[in-house]
C-alpha cells in the first residue's frame, strides 16, 4: 500500500515506537504491518 505525499507530510513526530504503530493501526487497520522500525534525526 502506498500512501500520497500530501498523506506523507501530515503524518505527526513520534516520541516512541509504540505510538507511531499505534498511529498507523488506527489509521491503516489491518493494511498496517510493521516490519522494523529505526530512529532517524537523533
Amino acid at each position: 500500500m502506498k500512501i500520497s505525499r500530501q498523506a506523507e507530510s501530515e503524518i505527526p513526530e513520534f516520541t516512541s515506537h509504540e505510538l507511531a504503530r499505534e498511529y498507523f493501526k488506527n489509521k491503516y487497520g489491518n493494511h498496517f504491518v510493521m516490519m522494523s522500525s529505526e530512529v532517524i534525526g537523533d
